[in-house]
């Protein structure tokens, strides 16, 4: 729900959440250990979408530190590179969907967000993206995400074609 990379997961902490603001600030991403900027090169702010707020409020509800990670596995260890990965795989065998890699959700994320509506540069951002051409990559497009495209234009259309007959 913030189309973070693994990395970015893994480095987030309690200081990097903006309760009030209701936004994360992605600040460093861990791998393989080590903490550093996140790929990108810089920070950014992702506000935080709805449906993973409660999950967020939840974790601040625990006992912590303002350095401590958010996202901890069951046993409220930090994420290693590969334990994140084996969680993730465990939840799409339970769901009986197919195999997935974790950077696939950010492909969903930045997908999800061009079908919402937003603005290239506003996914380009969120997705922390220096140049336009990836985020592009990033987003998929199906017959049916082209007909609802299609259809929203069209219906955009009639509306102002009828606007200016009033007129």
């Amino acid at each position: 729900y913030a189309g973070l990379r693994s990395g970015e997961i893994r480095g987030l902490r309690f200081m990097d959440v903006d309760l009030p603001r209701e936004q994360i600030i992605v600040r460093q991403a861990i791998c393989r250990g080590v903490a550093d900027a996140p790929k990108s090169g810089h920070e950014r702010k992702v506000p935080i979408a709805s449906p993973l707020l409660p999950l967020v409020k939840a974790a601040f509800d625990r006992p912590h530190g303002p350095t401590d990670s958010v996202s901890v596995s069951s046993r409220g260890d930090p994420w290693a590179d590969g334990s994140l990965l084996k969680a993730f795989r465990r939840v799409l065998d339970r769901a009986k969907l197919p195999r997935a890699r974790m950077h696939d959700l950010r492909h969903f994320f930045v997908t999800e967000c061009f079908r919402a509506g937003a603005p290239a540069p506003d996914v380009q951002r969120l997705a922390g993206h220096r140049h336009l051409h990836v985020t592009q990559r990033y987003a998929h497009t199906d017959e049916e995400s082209q007909r609802e495209a299609m259809a929203a234009f069209s219906a955009r259309m009639v509306a102002k074609g009828s606007a200016a007959a009033t007129a």
